[in-house]
């Protein structure tokens, strides 16, 4: 089973918050964990805003931005390239869905996967419109929160 996660979901896993719980047990469940390269880039300024907004002390921020690196870098999460048809496909689900950028390109790049893996995917989020736009493109939801 290959479980996809979004930014919102995967924060959950190196932050505690609402969900995390529910996340450490989804991670350390056998199975692939992917996600979109672009999460590399929200995760490390989700760990940045933590820093600025003082959620997080300097010790705390090191861990949590050391931790992602390990686990993307390690292959525990693996990260999907983002093609041009994953870009023409969030395009389109920017028009239909009425989805932000970065939530495109997620819904875009999950699709991409789901196509693969011949359905045996979850996506996990816990963003209530993106759960949503993900449900009207037929895949089976996750929110971690819930």
């Amino acid at each position: 089973m290959i479980s996809y996660l979004d930014t919102s979901a995967l924060a959950k896993y190196y932050h505690d918050e609402p969900g995390s719980t529910r996340m450490q047990q989804l991670i350390s469940q056998e199975g692939r964990i992917v996600t979109s390269a672009l999460t590399e880039l929200e995760l490390t300024s989700f760990a940045e805003r933590l820093k600025r907004e003082r959620q997080i002390d300097s010790p705390a921020y090191h861990l949590v931005h050391r931790s992602i690196e390990k686990d993307i870098h390690s292959g525990k999460i693996g990260l999907v390239e983002i093609e041009a048809a994953i870009l023409k496909n969030a395009l389109r689900l920017i028009r239909q869905r009425r989805l932000k950028v970065q939530d495109s390109i997620q819904l875009a790049t999950a699709l991409a996967v789901h196509k693969r893996s011949d359905g045996s995917m979850d996506f996990v989020c816990s963003d209530r419109a993106l759960l949503e736009a993900a449900r009207l493109e037929g895949l089976r939801v996750i929110d971690p929160t819930r």
